[in-house]
This record gives C-alpha cells, structure tokens and sequence, in this order.
C-alpha cells in the first residue's frame, strides 16, 4: 500500500514538474507550451504602471504564440492600449476582459483570424463583435455586417453610454453587456433573434426599452438588476417568444411593482 502511495507521489511530482519546465517568463508576461501542437498560450500578465502599451509578441525563442487563455490579458489598471500580432488565433472568451483604462485593441493586418476596427476587436469577417474596449468611447454604433454580439463583448465598459446595434445583429451573447453600468440606451434592431442569459445584468441606468418583432427567444434573467428599466414594449406576441425564467427586469432576483410590459405589434 506504501509503495503505490509513493509511486503516485511520483508520478504526480513529476508531472508536476514537466508543467513547470513549459513555462515561460518573458516581459512580464507568462506562456504555457503546449506540447500537442509545440505553441506558446499567454497564460498571465503582471500589471505594471510603467506599461501603457503592450504588444504581445508573435514569437518566444522561435516558437509561435498563437493563444490567449483565461484571464491573460485582464484586469490590468494600466493597459490603454493591447497590439495583437499576426499569429494569435484563439483568445479565451475571458482573456482579455476588465481592462478599466483599456481604449484599443489592435490587429496585425496580416492576422488571418481576427481585426481591429476603430480599437475594437473582431473576427476577420466582421461578423463578430469580440471585445469592445473599457474606456473605448460613450457612444457606440455597432458597424453593419456584425451578426454576433460575443459573450461579455461589453463587460464593464463604464464609459459607454449609449448603444446602437447594427440592422444585421442576430444574436446578443450571454452576459455580454455584464455590468456595463453606464449604459442609459440601447436600440435592439429589426432582425435581432435572441437575447442571452444575463445579457443587461446590473445595467441600472437603462429605464425603457423596445425588443423587436423578430425577436425568438430572452435568456433567463437577461435583465437581472436592471432595477430602473420600469418600462418594456415587446413588438411581438408573448406566446411567440421563447422566455427564460425571469428575463425581465428584477431587484436581487424580486420582482419590481412598477415594471410595465406590453406585447404585440401595437406596443
């Protein structure tokens, strides 16, 4: 029994070891190799009030970094502006998030998998909105052409104000204006298919709101804390839209005396 004790000890500390011999330190940034495909994933950052700017680097010691994992690139105090080169083409739907002076995002032209347009992040084909910057700007007009809105794309954007989305946008992803607690407007478009899970959570300074006749289904609890969004005109028939539990407005998950919601084409 001892001796299949100790063999698991070694075995663990030896893994153990292997995963620390794949990291790697470079301006202050932290990799991961990974040894299925011989690539480097950006793992963590340390936020220094030195570095402004920060450019993560298409290559370490010749090998590419192609990735970017959760929480890689977050939560930096500092950060205006993060450049991206050509050989990223997976970033984690949190890495790079909370950023709070974050104003662009930028993208080597010749990246195959991902752009920049006016510091916000995209994918090549403009069809998705990734990542919108913190303190990018207090009015938005998503460009035409997008049909996704990414999950968290606009978490904690503290700045923005007011939104308006592109005639193409199809789907609003999970949690994607999380907190962004500045928002006061945003104008849902005709064509607009479903709302995600949580989507508005904490938004407190939205008051009306108009959800197109298009729209298919509400994610449970899109408007958790929305707790001064009193007024809703739904342009379609209740019984035509699938609802999630407690997709409307709500306080600490109670629901709100004053909250009016229409239905219909007539609302």
């Amino acid at each position: 029994m001892k001796k299949s004790i100790f063999v698991v000890f070694l075995i663990a500390l030896c893994l153990a070891l292997l995963s620390g011999c794949n990291v790697v330190k470079n301006d202050n940034m932290e990799y991961q190799l990974q040894a299925e495909t011989n690539t480097y994933t950006l793992t963590a950052y340390k936020d220094l009030k030195s570095i402004t700017v920060l450019t993560v680097p298409d290559q370490i010691d010749g090998i590419n970094v192609t990735s970017i994992a959760k929480h890689g690139l977050s939560n930096s105090e500092y950060l205006t502006d993060i450049i991206l080169g050509d050989n990223i083409s997976e970033i984690d739907s949190w890495g790079i998030r909370n950023n709070t002076a974050l104003e662009r995002i930028t993208v080597s032209d010749n990246n195959p998998h991902f752009k920049s347009v006016d510091g916000v992040l995209f994918s090549k084909d403009g069809k998705t909105l990734i990542s919108f910057p913190n303190h990018n700007a207090e009015k938005y007009i998503v460009p035409e052409g997008v049909e996704i809105i990414q999950d968290m794309a606009f978490y904690k954007c503290d700045n923005l104000k007011e939104v308006t989305l592109a005639s193409t946008v199809k789907t609003l992803g999970k949690l994607s204006f999380l907190k962004t607690l500045a928002l006061e407007k945003i104008t849902l478009n005709e064509g607009l298919t479903a709302i995600g899970q949580n989507a508005f959570l904490g938004c407190e300074k939205l008051t009306t709101l108009d959800i197109p006749n298009s729209i298919e289904s509400i994610g449970e609890y899109a408007y958790y804390n929305c707790v001064n969004l009193l007024q809703i005109r739904v342009h379609k028939a209740e019984a035509d839209i699938s609802l999630g539990k407690k997709w409307y407005p709500t306080k600490a998950g109670q629901n709100i005396k004053e909250l009016s919601i229409t239905y219909g084409e007539g609302a």
